[in-house]
């Protein structure tokens, strides 16, 4: 799930391991993968409706959960959408690099920011 797991504090790996303790987890993780199918098609449905809205993708360059090279199907299905990598993270990149990926936020925030006040201005 990590790029590195070295950067992953012992506080962090004990929070995603406690709701494994939950009864019906189990039971839940099977569901979501019954309707896996389902669900990524009422998304594909969904996309043409909310591609107007800015999106920010962000990837850890090392995640093995979801490949890295899936960004730029998704992007080319959203217009406004803008991909960040962060290097040498896994699947949790505001996990094992925080101040990388808040700074990529912040920067993504910003920048939609003054685009709706720019725009707000010329109307």
């Amino acid at each position: 799930m990590w790029g590195d797991a070295s950067r992953i504090t012992h506080e962090s790996l004990h929070g995603h391991a406690l709701p494994l303790t939950r009864p019906g987890v189990f039971e839940h993780a099977v569901q979501t993968v019954r309707t896996w199918n389902t669900d990524m098609r009422e998304l594909a449905s969904a996309l043409p409706r909310i591609g107007h809205i800015p999106t920010l993708l962000v990837w850890g360059d090392k995640d093995r959960v979801v490949d890295p090279r899936s960004a730029a199907p998704i992007q080319s299905l959203l217009p406004e959408a803008r991909v960040a990598i962060v290097g040498g993270a896994g699947h949790l990149p505001y996990e094992e690099c925080p101040g990388e990926f808040c700074r990529i936020v912040g920067k993504f925030v910003g920048e939609v920011r003054s685009q709706s006040v720019a725009r707000a201005g010329r109307e």
